[in-house]
């Protein structure tokens, strides 16, 4: 575990905080027509401070679940064609169990 999050050698605030970004993976030039980095920098210190944030990306990640709004969500489903949000938890009801055998 890191304090910030721009001294894990993966994240992308690294590169963000920087201006550099070794792995390539990363748009630059778009980021920084939008973000500054001294801005960027002290915006994560300021959402680091905030528990109630801490705590719900703690959350989110060590669920595996996505931190971001339910519409935010469904429109990510939609593009990816891939499921974020948990399923309900358990056995689906017999009823839905016996359509699906037919």
């Amino acid at each position: 575990m890191v304090k910030n999050a721009w001294d894990w050698e993966w994240s992308s605030a690294r590169a963000h905080i920087t201006g550099h970004d070794s792995s390539g993976l990363l748009d630059m030039d778009f980021w920084q027509k939008k973000f500054k980095a001294k801005g960027w920098k002290e915006y994560l210190e300021k959402t680091a401070e905030n528990e109630a944030i801490t705590a719900n990306i703690r959350y989110a990640t060590s669920k595996g679940y996505l931190m971001g709004s339910e519409e935010t969500a469904i429109r990510l489903e939609r593009l990816l064609g891939k499921q974020l949000r948990p399923k309900k938890r358990g056995r689906k009801p017999k009823a839905v169990i016996q359509s699906l055998k037919k």
